[in-house]
């Protein structure tokens, strides 16, 4: 379940996918040095060192070593490729990492705003209202008063309809990275045991089908999540569209311009009078 999502944790997820990605991208420099430590390790321990006193040629040992580093050289290619799979099908998520962050911060703008836009309405309702005008200069402003707060409403309304799109792109942006950085971590550390394995020579083989087995499941995985990333596209453009719907002439707003201000009919405000009975 995602966490209250702010610029902060959003940040967070955004910030430790970056890391695992840096990680993937160095996984080839060493799955290099595994694989050349256990090719040195083949020709140097099982073959021998010829120049070690006592060394008697072994043509079978030879041709083990000669077959166990052609092996290993075959798989280190198919991990590598497996890794470059993957990193390609994170481009994806690379290129769309930075978005969601704007959209959780322009979500908070606007909840600030609708809490500026209450603050209005109930200064006006209390204050304006009820405190400042009486007889005919209250009868006068009424018409504009309904039309400003309507305004006001149909504003706040708005806010929150803009916060609400821009808070579930956000939400399933957390989704999709943080399902993205458990894939990378588990593929990390899968990696790093069939590496060790490799560099042991004793379970090389199996470290090698191990390693192919770790890349070509982190780019299928990968694969599959960027159905994931697609649907998180679909909600900004989804989104957009209500946005767009809401904005177009919203209640009280005529045209899509704020209602005018002043008194209905002939009323001068600077000439104090009969109907002009401010408190």
């Amino acid at each position: 379940m995602a966490p209250t999502i702010t610029a902060e944790t959003l940040g967070s997820v955004l910030d430790e996918f970056a890391r695992k990605v840096e990680q993937v991208r160095n996984t080839p420099g060493d799955v290099d040095n595994a694989f050349d430590t256990a090719v040195a390790s083949a020709y140097g321990e099982e073959f021998g060192d010829p120049a070690s006193p006592g060394f008697v040629f072994d043509a079978g040992l030879a041709l083990a070593s000669s077959d166990l580093a052609t092996y290993l050289r075959h798989h280190q290619a198919e991990v590598k490729e497996g890794i470059r799979q993957l990193l390609e099908n994170l481009h994806g998520a690379i290129e769309s990492m930075r978005a969601p962050v704007a959209f959780v911060e322009t979500g908070e703008l606007w909840l600030s705003l609708r809490s500026t836009i209450q603050g209005a309405q109930n200064f006006e309702v209390i204050q304006a209202g009820l405190n400042s005008w009486q007889g005919l200069a209250a009868e006068k402003y009424a018409g504009t008063r309904q039309a400003q707060n309507a305004a006001l409403a149909s504003v706040e309304g708005l806010c929150s309809i803009l916060h609400d799109c821009m808070y579930a792109i956000a939400t399933a942006a957390w989704d999709f990275y943080s399902a993205v950085v458990e894939k990378l971590a588990s593929f990390l550390v899968k990696l790093a045991s069939a590496l060790a394995k490799i560099e042991s020579l004793v379970a090389a083989y199996q470290g090698a089908s191990d390693a192919i087995a770790a890349a070509k499941a982190a780019a299928n995985d990968m694969g599959e999540l960027s159905l994931k990333l697609g649907s998180v596209l679909m909600k900004e453009e989804d989104g957009t569209g209500v946005i767009d719907s809401a904005i177009d002439n919203p209640v009280g707003m005529l045209g899509n311009k704020w209602p005018p201000a002043g008194a209905g009919g002939k009323f001068d405000v600077n000439s104090a009078g009969e109907g002009w009975q401010p408190r």
